[in-house]
């Protein structure tokens, strides 16, 4: 595995770490699983923003997937 993606607002505390592991479960078969976590206070760039006008603020939702990869 080697280390995963990393992006980092260097003018605020906020940024995004994008883990993930690949997997070869077969000849032809391969297996990747993986994570999108964001940090970082409100009014950030990955903290989330408000919605002018709304009582509404918009952010990145963590998130998980998991791929399944068949050769032939």
């Amino acid at each position: 595995m080697g280390i995963p993606p990393l992006i980092v607002n260097t003018e605020d505390p906020s940024g995004v770490i994008q883990p993930r592991l690949v997997r070869n479960a077969g000849q032809n078969l391969q297996v990747t699983a993986g994570r999108y976590l964001y940090w970082g206070e409100p009014d950030t760039e990955f903290g989330g923003i408000d919605i002018p006008g709304l009582r509404l603020a918009e952010a990145p939702a963590d998130r998980a997937y998991l791929w399944t990869s068949w050769f032939f």
